[in-house]
């Protein structure tokens, strides 16, 4: 009788034990907090009729984002400087807590007496209803310059190293005669012309300074020809000076970066345009601007700091200044280029340096479409040394579409424009120096 008890004991543990096991559903609903209608949004103008502005989404238990046209603050509340006269409408983007919803408010905006930030006024000029507009710094024939060509993917702190000089060398782009127009009457207003005359590509565009980027919607920029450019019309500025505006790319339909280079319409000639310096060999004694054509790294001629080793005497030499990126490059174009047409093809250069590093020396596309190619050699990082670059045992150079890179090449024709990397594909930064730059 005592063990049927027990018996009977277990077998209830056991129904309670698993009666509690059973899930509990809660079934829980979103449910708005108001209606669209109950949501309230504020603009005050910090003047009356001003440009500083302050939008506001004033409705607990409402959140969201405010779009003004050229950007967008994930905030309820935010302040904007807003560059355009006239009438504008701004957006907040939201949720009521069960669904989602869109809410505009206009503002009259009569002046702009608050200043832009400067990348406005040097994109648009001074005058930002008549605008500013902008073409090729270089061309339209191919010139030895460099004002369209491909870079190194991913990071536009390489957006100035050459992989191949595209524009200056062989291959322009099909609108190199073309010009764009920036101005803010009345919109942020993008206009691309093909070729000077042609009829007028209308377009919108973002400045977005916080993270220095130009977007252009239903156009694009000057050279965008697929596959260099970028369909959705995403720039990064490398660059934007009154005088000055470099874009890049960094991952195109190519798979590499692309870069251009503008400059005002009817201004002068600036770097992309440069003819450079008279020819090898090039000590850095003279007056020449050694790197007119482009610079991936910053280069000054400099008093010589290291009067030692094998360069005692050397009074003025090249500075050469690198921030760490994988492929920085110095660009040096000639007027008088290097002949490769003859038995002599060695190349002889000074580096100045206390870290031991690869340095490659790249002869770019040359004067009659010759192929890119280059050569390696070891800095041992004793000081000064003397390197000495045998394109007898030359590379292919990397190029649009691989086409042989790697492969042994040995040059035959004229090369006018060269680059110098210091630790190739390494990540050394600091200041180093080169001198006496010659065809032994």
């Amino acid at each position: 009788m005592k063990i049927n008890k027990i018996g009977s004991l277990f077998i209830a543990s056991l129904v309670l034990l698993f009666s509690g096991c059973e899930p509990e559903v809660d079934e829980m609903n979103l449910d708005n907090t108001t209606d669209v209608a109950g949501v309230e949004l504020i603009a005050t103008q910090s003047t009356p009729g001003g440009n500083k502005i302050t939008l506001n989404m004033d409705t607990p238990g409402v959140t969201g984002y405010w779009d003004y046209n050229l950007g967008k603050a994930l905030t309820n509340k935010t302040t904007i400087v807003y560059p355009i006269p006239g009438t504008a409408t701004f957006t907040f983007v939201g949720t009521l807590g069960a669904e989602f919803f869109t809410k505009t408010i206009e503002v009259e905006i009569e002046q702009l007496d608050n200043a832009l930030d400067q990348d406005w006024y040097d994109l648009v000029g001074e005058n930002t209803a008549e605008g500013k507009t902008w073409v090729f710094d270089g061309g339209p024939a191919p010139d030895g310059g460099l004002w369209w060509f491909m870079s190194p993917p991913g990071d536009k702190a390489g957006a100035w190293t050459v992989w191949w000089n595209a524009a200056g060398t062989c291959c322009p782009p099909a609108d190199a005669t073309g010009e764009m127009k920036f101005d803010l009457g009345g919109a942020a207003n993008f206009t691309y012309y093909a070729s000077e005359g042609a009829d007028a590509q209308m377009g919108s565009f973002v400045l977005d300074v916080a993270n220095q980027q130009l977007i252009i919607n239903d156009a694009n920029i000057l050279g965008a020809e697929a596959p260099r450019g970028n369909p959705a019309g995403v720039y990064q500025i490398v660059s934007l000076t009154e005088d000055e505006l470099v874009l890049y790319v960094p991952n195109n339909e190519g798979g590499t970066g692309w870069t251009w280079v503008f400059k005002p319409k009817g201004s002068g000639e600036t770097d992309g345009g440069s003819t450079g310096t008279l020819g090898l060999p090039l000590s850095f004694d003279g007056s020449d601007d050694y790197v007119g054509s482009s610079s991936g790294v910053d280069f000054n001629v400099v008093t010589n700091p290291q009067q030692s080793g094998i360069n005692p005497t050397a009074i003025m030499v090249g500075e050469v200044i690198m921030p760490g990126g994988q492929y920085d490059a110095l660009t040096i174009s000639l007027a008088n280029a290097i002949d490769f047409s003859g038995s002599n093809k060695t190349i002889i250069m000074k580096v100045y340096s206390e870290t031991p590093y690869p340095v490659l020396f790249k002869l770019e596309t040359g004067v009659n479409g010759e192929r890119a190619n280059e050569v390696e050699v070891n800095h041992g990082g004793t000081g000064w040394e003397e390197l000495t670059f045998d394109f007898n045992n030359a590379r292919k150079s990397y190029i649009d579409g691989n086409q042989g890179a790697g492969e042994a090449f040995v040059p035959t024709g004229q090369y006018d424009t060269f680059s110098i990397f210091l630790d190739f594909g390494g990540t050394t930064s600091g200041t180093f120096y080169i001198d006496d730059i010659e065809q032994d």
